[in-house]
């Protein structure tokens, strides 16, 4: 019962704390083009964008499905080393067995992560862009930007900027 109850603590702990990771790059390449189509109907005129911080919000489902993916290489990793090591008390075609039933339902599990619906609750990045103002000068500024689960940008915040923008503010479309 107490490695159940570990078990189980170790788990949500995994979950509660492993849902914020950074996406993988063609989740990045994908955020990147719509930050930029959102900025060329956002703003009247802007150059340099710079990305940074990416955050993939992921939902607990896609978490603990990811978890089984790992677990189940675990398992595979486990059988192959007792059996190089000669501590493996089955027979040859126990492990043959065995072993290809971890690959399928690994390659399986990979799958199903590749499809997963719904992956992430949202997206965050940082994006930084040379934005020009009202006074004809450009001013380095900083947004805080949330994607959805689409790559749509559904929110956005002024959260720095570079150089002196009190002549000015931002020329939008």
């Amino acid at each position: 019962m107490k490695l159940i109850t570990n078990a189980l603590l170790f788990l949500l702990a995994n979950i509660a704390y492993g849902q914020v990771s950074e996406p993988n790059n063609s989740d990045k390449a994908i955020i990147i083009s719509s930050v930029k189509q959102w900025a060329d109907t956002t703003f009247f005129k802007y150059d340099e964008p710079r990305f940074e911080n990416f955050t993939a919000h992921y939902t607990d489902e896609y978490i603990i499905a990811s978890l089984r993916t790992g677990s189940i290489e675990k398992s595979i990793k486990r059988l192959v080393t007792s059996k190089e090591k000669g501590t493996y008390t089955g027979s040859e075609e126990e492990y043959s067995r065995t072993l290809k039933d971890l690959e399928q339902r690994k390659e399986e599990s990979q799958i199903a992560l590749l499809n997963f619906t719904p992956k992430v609750t949202h997206y965050t990045v940082v994006f930084w862009a040379n934005i020009k103002l009202d006074s004809g000068i450009y001013n380095y500024v900083k947004h805080a930007l949330q994607l959805n689960p689409l790559f749509e940008v559904v929110g956005s915040e002024i959260t720095g900027n570079i150089g002196d923008n009190s002549k000015g503010t931002i020329i939008y479309k």
